[in-house]
């Protein structure tokens, strides 16, 4: 695998007050210790590189004022610009995600970058003007190939040291948040010829699947945290930027209280600044409805794939892609994502009438092979939540390498066709790496691993990561870490899914006292992810053991029907007085709370919902009995 040579130059960064451009546009030079926005960062030494096509020029640097170019629309949020040389050369610079702003200068959004679309020999030095904020995420990459991935392998402006050295290609984009910038300047190197590569000789592709937002560190459960995990990941991709993949098998969002707080949206960010090329759709991005998921993908620079969803009219939704096309390292790479046959693990009021089909491996054979058939893919590669992925005979010869999610359980194997099946373990416990390696014109599997959680949690920290994390600690903070108890005695799934279900009823007796006599609650057994420490116990980690934000449905059932109940292993419940399955009057009419991922299931259809609370979650609800000291520890 190909290292690039590391030189260093210090890149001062001034930056802008919260959200939005609310102080000065004016550029300020680099030594100015006023707020500004002007930067720039020098490599000083030569790079054999190989193409037949840079353009060398006369200059010793180009500069582009974006205010005295003439821009053209290429297409939505697509622009481009020329710039004719001394010696009658065209460069072509082009902007992504951008729009022109009134004073000629360029509005990037998340996502935005601007690059020079012709390889120039070569780029020593970058020098810009531009306007952001403290929560926006700029970076700056240089490739010996065009650039269309702008943050894998780009270096994040934080004011830390920089290494680039000198190639054709370089990028200026903002992972998350917007800028404005009104012009750039390269320093060129021009006195030798160069060949720009034909394909990398290595691809490295990772992912991370179930994560379920995991965002902090905590040893003592082996999970890494998101810092860690963008440290390792990051580091990998500036090391080889040319030749690493990174993508997601789902189950990213819901879990704890720093993504459930933000409705995922932490994550996102954060998968924005790693440079996730791609995510499946996994069961409990659909905790919080689809309008979570359409909102979420709007704030993602890659897409979601789920090649077997479909709306209730039966139609492919927008926000679902079926596969994505990516490039690197001069290679074409298809990413095809579905979902098992998940429905029962979603809650039906969450589904909102999407359907899940069952054909999702025949689906994403038939993609896998019109990606190389169609589009000359080089390597195709199956995103697929639903644990161990089934390949037939039909499509093994489009299928290179497949990483599975849902199930939690850490493997690597390779199938009858030698393609590789890899899983990692939940909460960043692992992750997953497929080595390939070039033979002739193909790339052919050579060596995976899983990287194991210890090893993960051994990592340094993420500079740009941290400060995303600090970016929402003001929304998250004040509640995760209200401490609600100095002295929990350290408690099992099952003691939390029991005490939490008996405040459940305790609470909603008196609730409905005079209106409705409550006899029982009732919970999935499957409600509390994560046990309790001894010691102090904090609102986060309580809000990790119970993460899901189901409502409490108050339904009357018949006798017979709260006899199934009682009966139900799949169900917890607490009773009033002794009120058990064998002395349940089966003439009479109950009123019971349920928890309406068991009450919308179709095998309970003989309850009768009578109103649902949609504010009272069964975490808060013990939260509240636990700071009363209502719980019996």
């Amino acid at each position: 695998m190909k290292k690039s040579v590391i030189l260093f130059a210090i890149l001062p960064i001034f930056l802008f007050s919260a959200c939005g451009h609310t102080g000065s546009s004016s550029s300020l030079g680099t030594n100015s210790s006023s707020q500004g926005s002007s930067f720039s960062f020098s490599t000083n030494s030569t790079s054999t590189i190989s193409s037949s096509s840079l353009v060398t020029v006369s200059e010793s640097s180009l500069s582009f004022t974006f205010s005295d170019m003439e821009l053209e629309k290429e297409g939505e949020n697509v622009l481009s610009a020329s710039y004719l040389t001394e010696n009658g050369e065209e460069v072509v610079m082009r902007f992504f995600n951008a729009t022109e702003n009134s004073d000629g200068s360029i509005h990037l959004t998340h996502g935005g970058y601007l690059t020079n679309q012709t390889p120039l020999n070569l780029i020593s030095d970058i020098a810009f003007d531009a306007n952001y904020s403290d929560e926006d995420f700029v970076y700056i990459k240089n490739s010996e190939y065009a650039i269309v991935d702008p943050v894998i392998g780009a270096q994040y402006c934080d004011g830390s040291e920089i290494s680039l050295p000198p190639s054709p290609f370089v990028s200026l984009g903002v992972a998350v948040g917007e800028m404005d910038i009104s012009s750039v300047t390269f320093t060129l190197e021009s006195e030798e010829s160069y060949l720009l590569p034909d394909k990398v000789d290595d691809l490295t592709f990772y992912a991370l699947n179930d994560t379920h937002g995991a965002v902090s560190y905590e040893i003592d459960n082996v999970q890494p945290g998101i810092s860690r995990l963008g440290n390792y990941l990051r580091r990998e991709a500036l090391a080889s930027p040319d030749e690493v993949v990174i993508s997601s098998v789902g189950d990213m969002w819901q879990g704890t209280a720093d993504s459930n707080l933000t409705h995922g949206a932490i994550m996102v960010d954060w998968m924005n600044i790693v440079g996730f090329d791609a995510m499946a759709i996994g069961n409990h991005e659909f905790d919080w409805g689809v309008s979570y998921i359409e909102h979420n993908l709007l704030r993602s620079n890659f897409p979601f794939l789920g090649i077997n969803i479909r709306d209730p009219e039966g139609n492919t939704p927008a926000w679902a892609a079926p596969s994505k096309i990516i490039q690197r390292g001069g290679w074409k790479i298809g990413v095809v994502g579905s979902i098992g046959d998940l429905e029962g693990s979603i809650a039906v009021s969450s589904l909102g009438g999407y359907s899940l089909l069952d054909t999702y491996q025949e689906l994403s054979g038939e993609e896998a092979k019109r990606l190389k058939e169609e589009e000359d893919c080089d390597l195709v590669m199956i995103l697929c939540h639903n644990g161990d992925y089934y390949v037939s005979s039909k499509y093994s010869s489009y299928i290179d390498l497949i990483f599975e999610g849902h199930t939690h359980q850490g493997y690597l194997y390779e199938d009858e066709y030698g393609i590789p099946h890899s899983q990692g373990w939940s909460n960043g416990d692992g992750m997953n790496y497929l080595h390939f390696v070039r033979e002739g014109d193909s790339l052919v599997y050579s060596d995976g691993k899983e990287i194991n959680g210890y090893s993960l949690c051994a990592e340094s920290e993420d500079t740009a990561t941290n400060h995303l994390i600090s970016n929402y600690s003001s929304i998250i903070d004040p509640i995760k870490n209200e401490v609600l108890s100095e002295s929990c005695p350290g408690l099992s799934r099952s003691q939390i899914a029991n005490e939490s279900t008996a405040s459940m009823l305790t609470f909603y007796q008196e609730k409905y006292e005079g209106r409705y006599e409550i006899s029982a609650a009732f919970v999935n057994s499957g409600c509390a992810r994560n046990s309790l420490p001894s010691g102090r116990l904090t609102y986060g980690d309580l809000y990790q053991a119970l993460p899901f934000d189901n409502d409490n449905v108050l339904c009357s059932v018949s006798g017979q029907g709260l006899q199934l109940l009682l009966q139900d292993g799949y169900c917890v419940s607490a009773t009033e007085g002794d009120l058990n399955s064998w002395n349940v009057d089966l003439s009479k009419t109950y009123y019971v709370i349920v928890l309406s991922y068991v009450s919308e299931q179709s095998s309970y259809s003989y309850l009768e919902e009578i109103e649902r609370d949609s504010q009272n979650r069964q975490r808060d609800i013990y939260a509240d009995a636990i700071r009363s000291c209502e719980v019996n520890w």
